[in-house]
């Protein structure tokens, strides 16, 4: 008895031991392209959203259920991800394996992260609050959908009304230029040929003006920030400065880099700088700001930078402390964005960009046209900024 007892014993230990080594980071798990929509909008093309598989289970970003209603946290001393709707929850263990509800039910449906984002189990999660989720094939890419009941259109509706709306945001993802049309000719009204335009001084009778070069942006340095950390676009800027090859940095204020010490390290650890943000530029503040990004990944740094109108007190600090600052062009919105971006002369700028004023769509259409007008890109270091 004694024996069999202990065999008991030994089992549960064994068991107790497999569900604590589950990997809360899946090295499986990969995120692939595809649309998310929660009723009847459709969520950003981005790293944010997309959904990912592992063990043949789709899992979505927290960040998902948001649209949803749904509250969504991490505690950073229990170290769990806690979903929530009113009084009913379910926290995943992020230390091990499953997750329980708010009346203390276990469940070994387990939270996962891939690239620092958390992903929850799609099915789990809508079935537990009374959503659903649906997987609908489409051009050029599948729908994953989230529904709570206050939707208008079914699934295949809702893929019909919003096909050009795909289309566009898949182009944009996979970087596929506009064609523009070229306009057709229209006939003459008469067969009487029109007197033809005296030809310019220089120009050979007969052939046409020769088509002025395009703009060479190349020419022009540009280098990339942003700040405003706080939001939950930052993590976008992030993602978009990965896909696009955008070596900058992320300009942090005391509080931002104290809550976000998981942020600071990815940034960092992707190859960014990062600095300081000072809304009243003292040194007080850049030493206690400083100190948060120290604590949190052992950054020393003396990049620093403040909003345009404090310019002057910045670069007095600057040059009584000897800290690394420059001349910013800031972006709050996407407005007259072609028109306010670089030209092709040979000079270097400095994009600085409001996340939480641009959102994730204005940070898409800086980044996104910056790549493509193929700018020499410059990384910002402490020791190419004066």
């Amino acid at each position: 008895m004694l024996k069999n007892l202990r065999k008991k014993i030994i089992a549960a230990a064994v068991c107790a031991a497999v569900v604590l080594a589950v990997p809360f980071s899946r090295a499986g798990a990969s995120q692939f392209a595809c649309f998310t929509a929660v009723d009847d909008t459709l969520l950003p093309l981005s790293s944010l959203y997309l959904p990912a598989y592992s063990d043949a289970v789709l899992y979505l970003p927290g960040t998902v259920f948001k649209y949803a209603g749904l509250s969504v946290d991490y505690r950073i001393p229990t170290r769990e991800y806690v979903v929530s709707l009113g009084s009913w929850s379910l926290s995943f263990y992020t230390r091990g394996g499953g997750s329980y509800d708010h009346n203390g039910a276990f469940y070994p449906d387990s939270a996962i992260s891939v690239n620092g984002i958390f992903f929850i189990p799609a099915d789990f999660v809508c079935g537990f609050f009374g959503l659903k989720c649906s997987v609908t094939p489409a051009s050029p890419l599948s729908v994953v959908r989230i529904k709570t009941g206050g939707e208008i259109f079914n699934d295949p509706t809702f893929i019909s009304r919003n096909r050009a709306e795909l289309q566009r945001m898949y182009d944009e993802y996979m970087y596929v230029p506009v064609k523009t049309a070229t306009p057709a000719l229209r006939p003459s009204a008469s067969p009487t040929a029109a007197p033809s335009a005296p030809a310019s001084p220089g120009a050979s009778p007969g052939k046409p003006s020769p088509t002025p070069a395009p703009p060479d942006y190349t020419r022009a340095s540009v280098s990339v920030s942003a700040y405003s950390l706080g939001s939950e676009n930052a993590l976008a800027a992030l993602e978009l400065f990965d896909r696009y090859g955008i070596t900058g940095c992320f300009y942090f204020t005391e509080t931002e880099a104290a809550a976000n010490p998981a942020l600071v390290r990815r940034i960092y650890g992707s190859g960014h700088s990062v600095g300081v943000w000072l809304e009243t530029p003292s040194y007080d503040e850049y030493r206690s700001a400083a100190k948060s990004l120290f604590d949190a990944a052992r950054i020393k740094t003396q990049l620093a930078a403040a909003p345009p109108e404090l310019y002057a007190d910045l670069y007095a600090l600057a040059a009584d402390r000897g800290l690394s600052v420059r001349r910013q062009t800031v972006f709050h919105s996407s407005d007259r964005l072609a028109d306010r971006l670089p030209g092709d002369s040979a000079a270097e700028t400095e994009l600085l960009l409001d996340c939480a004023g641009l959102g994730a769509e204005g940070l898409n259409a800086v980044a996104s046209l910056v790549a493509s007008r193929g700018y020499t890109l410059k990384a910002v270091r402490e020791k190419n900024v004066g």
